[in-house]
């Protein structure tokens, strides 16, 4: 089991805009393929303290190619296509940052279970 974070540093004034347009057009599509692909959504953060306008989002993934599959379904999805156009046009990223975890055997996250692959194709 791996762990997705996705970091993103927006334009101050774009934040909610950005954010309300993710939670409508990019989120539907990376459910559907990351949940076929055994992986989930952990849920989207905003920082409290520190540098503010940076927003993190986390998701579980069964392996790198489980996660690279969902990916390749997401991008080849023409609701993603349509989210691309609308950000493309918001321009709201000042920065952005991808970076995969493998937990500890000892973590509490690595000892709960990831879905099989049976039951992934059954999502």
């Amino acid at each position: 089991m791996i762990i997705e974070q996705r970091f993103y540093r927006v334009r101050p004034h774009l934040l909610k805009q950005w954010l309300e347009l993710w939670k409508r057009a990019a989120l539907p599509v990376q459910l559907e393929h990351t949940r076929r692909h055994g992986g989930d959504f952990l849920g989207m953060y905003l920082t409290e303290v520190g540098q503010i306008d940076e927003v993190t989002h986390l998701w579980r993934h069964v392996d790198v190619a489980r996660r690279m599959e969902a990916r390749s379904g997401v991008e080849s999805d023409p609701r993603w296509a349509e989210y691309r156009k609308e950000v493309d046009a918001l321009a709201p990223m000042l920065a952005m940052r991808n970076t995969i975890f493998r937990p500890t055997e000892f973590s509490p996250v690595s000892i709960e279970p990831v879905m099989k692959n049976e039951d992934a194709t059954k999502a």
